[in-house]
């Protein structure tokens, strides 16, 4: 009984440790495409929308939604790349993500380093 709840306690370590992955490279996507135009290109052409819902979806926490706004923020600053991130599906999850964050940005769900 002990092993199997230190062993429930590793994992949920590893997840959290995962999730703070997850959202240093949502971190570093976000920096990397701020006012650079070619950046938020290729990250286009790598169908990154796709990217963008799954994390929305599936990793919703406070950190790595504000990283994902702040990718999307920045290809929504050019012009010809504006138009890739009309998507019906895209607005409702970003919606329903702010909704869920509490006021301040602060949230349990955020990660602890």
């Amino acid at each position: 009984k002990k092993k199997k709840k230190v062993h429930i306690a590793m994992c949920a370590c590893s997840c959290r440790k995962m999730l703070c992955f997850f959202e240093l490279c949502w971190m570093f996507l976000w920096d990397i495409t701020d006012e650079n135009p070619i950046a938020c290109e290729a990250l286009l052409e790598m169908e990154c929308t796709t990217y963008v819902k799954n994390a929305l979806k599936q990793l919703n926490r406070v950190g790595i939604v504000r990283n994902v706004m702040g990718l999307v923020a920045n290809i929504s600053e050019v012009d010809s790349l504006r138009h890739a991130l009309i998507d019906d599906d895209l607005f409702e999850l970003l919606f329903l993500c702010l909704a869920q964050i509490e006021v301040g940005g602060l949230s349990k769900k955020e990660c602890v380093w």
